[in-house]
């Protein structure tokens, strides 16, 4: 066998095992930190799940103007159309972490964007990460 045909069949058993896990994977999670919140501290966002329950967790190191904590996601098909999106959720005031349950995501989904944040507080003014997770 020539060193070239050897070559080509070691790349190509990479790539399908490299396939394979990947096909293996339902969901990947996805954090977005803003370090410098203001006197929120840090804001963190997380995103993860399947399309049976993807869940988002928002949350800030401190609160002191009884900010709410929110969450909105986009479900989108593989063509990045959204097939249904949650509108923003909010939780209640002077909280420092908020879990958003979203369920029964379309059948079609292929990814969720999030935008996770922090508002309406008395003194300091908005911030907001943004999130990713993509479905199997």
């Amino acid at each position: 066998m020539s060193m070239r045909r050897f070559k080509k069949g070691v790349a190509g058993f990479l790539t399908g095992v490299c396939c394979m896990a990947m096909m293996s994977i339902t969901a990947f999670a996805n954090t977005d930190i803003e370090p410098d919140a203001g006197a929120y501290g840090v804001l963190k966002g997380e995103l993860y799940g399947t399309r049976a329950k993807v869940t988002s967790v928002t949350s800030v190191t401190y609160n002191p103007d009884n900010a709410y904590l929110t969450a909105k996601l986009d479900a989108k098909n593989r063509q990045g159309d959204t097939l249904k999106t949650t509108g923003v959720r909010k939780s209640s005031t002077g909280i420092l972490r908020y879990t958003f349950n979203w369920t029964n995501v379309e059948s079609a989904c292929y990814s969720v964007f999030g935008t996770q944040g922090v508002q309406g507080g008395t003194s300091q003014p908005a911030k907001a990460v943004y999130t990713y997770t993509a479905m199997d």
